[in-house]
């Protein structure tokens, strides 16, 4: 996989949002499309998102760490939008988890 990140201010970066289904995270799409940025929309109910251009769509749970080990790549920022049940105290942390894990890491 050849990723191309965009680390300059101002340039277009790929924006992943988890949890892609809710009305929080409509008007998150909405807004970082808005800014020209391309959109990958995460979740699990995926099929409700409306397609638009720079809007890539992935199925899948933020509990499952296949598939957000698979989606992640070739991301410069991730953003949780995803609600939280409260017997699952480290939901949020799990989806940091996994991204740290993967290889190359490296900070501008």
């Amino acid at each position: 996989m050849v990723c191309y990140l965009h680390g300059k201010r101002g340039s277009i970066m790929k924006v992943l949002i988890i949890g892609a289904t809710g009305k929080i995270s409509r008007h998150t799409i909405a807004e970082v499309a808005t800014l020209g940025h391309d959109v990958t929309a995460f979740g699990r109910s995926v099929e409700r998102i409306k397609p638009f251009e720079r809007l890539t769509v992935v199925k899948g749970d933020v509990t499952n760490a296949q598939d957000l080990a698979a989606a992640m790549p070739c991301h410069d920022v991730v953003i949780l939008t995803f609600g939280a049940p409260l017997n699952r105290k480290t939901i949020f942390s799990e989806p940091t988890s996994v991204k740290l894990a993967q290889e190359p890491w490296s900070l501008p």
